[in-house]
């Protein structure tokens, strides 16, 4: 996927937290198990998908939320958004 340079380093500093928040935890928990929604589709111009979509674990469920822009003959993703 495509991003635009500030979702690339938003996503990077996330995995990167999570990878020290599970190597600082005592035991080596296995990754959660999730399942994933339906995604929500809309499109504000020709241009523009935007999408929504609920991930569950057991624990809790999130909504992950995407903004793609068409960038020459490509989607690239130019916000997303963990709820």
């Amino acid at each position: 996927m495509i991003t635009t340079d500030a979702v690339y380093v938003h996503l990077l500093r996330r995995n990167l937290l999570a990878q020290r928040a599970r190597q600082d935890a005592s035991d080596s928990a296995p990754r959660p198990r999730v399942h994933i929604g339906d995604p929500k589709l809309s499109s504000p111009t020709k241009d523009v998908i935007e999408a929504v979509v609920m991930v569950h674990q057991p624990a809790r469920s999130r909504a992950v939320a995407i903004r793609l822009e068409r960038h020459r003959s490509r989607w690239r993703a130019s916000a997303i958004n963990v709820l």
